[in-house]
Formats: structure tokens, sequence, C-alpha cells
């Protein structure tokens, strides 16, 4: 377990200093991946627009170099993205509704739910398709809708 999350911490870290420009990495496989709509088991997920920037903060919420090791809670994700509500049905409302985000990117590939645990973590994929998107956004390229 400890190597494996080594060698995530070690993926991640070699991705930070990559001299690509986002739009060159970004290829329209990747980004239809995320942005159009897909069909699971039971039901559709819908796409996420990376020109919005409450999913540009979802994305840089999951890339949070905290859960790179170990990955991340429900909990943990809703706190970065609303903070801490002393509301209890407030809470649960947040928390089925990181529960669809959360779906909705592991239907896509770009989460991977760590076994026998409630934790999550950013795949590969999930890693150089967020992080592209997170650096179009924070550098002007994309307009909010």
């Amino acid at each position: 377990m400890a190597r494996a999350a080594n060698e995530r911490y070690l993926e991640a870290l070699s991705d930070v200093d990559a001299p690509v420009p986002a739009y060159q990495q970004m290829s329209h496989v990747a980004t239809s991946k995320v942005t159009k709509s897909k069909t699971g088991k039971p039901r559709a997920y819908a796409g996420f627009n990376p020109a919005r920037s409450d999913h540009a903060q979802l994305f840089r919420a999951l890339l949070s170099g905290d859960h790179l090791l170990r990955g991340f809670y429900n909990a943990q994700i809703r706190q970065a993205l609303w903070g801490h509500n002393l509301n209890a049905d407030q809470r649960r409302r947040e928390a089925t509704n990181v529960t669809r985000l959360l779906k909705r990117l592991h239907v896509r590939g770009l989460l991977a739910k760590i076994p026998h645990i409630r934790r999550w973590r950013v795949t590969a994929l999930g890693q150089q398709v967020l992080g592209a998107l997170v650096r179009l956004h924070c550098h002007g390229l994309a307009t909010v809708v």
C-alpha cells in the first residue's frame, strides 16, 4: 500500500512541471470524455462544463495535494467546496450532491474507489485531464458560463 501511494505521489509530481501547454495536452477525446453525457447501466450521467467556476473548484479540490497519498472522503471534498456547515440537514444535502459528482467522475474513469474503505483517489487519467482543465480555467482561457 505504501509503495503504491509513493508511486501515485511521484506520478503526480511528474505532471506538475510539464512544459506542455494545457491546450496541447487536452485532446478532443479527453475533453469529450468530461463534457459529454455518459450512460451507465442504471442511468445517464451528465457531463461537466470546464468553464463553470463551481466545476473548476471541484476539480481543484480533487487535485489537492492533501489527497495524493491516502485518497479523500466525501466530507473532505464537501468542506473544500462549501466549508463547515452546522445545519445537519444542509450537510446531508451537500453530502448527497458530492456523492453524485464523484459518481459522475468515477463513471468516466477519472476517479477510482479505494477498496474496503470509503475513500476515493484520482486516477492517472484524472490527474492529466482534470489538471489541464484547472490550468485552462485558472489562466483565464475559459469563460465563466
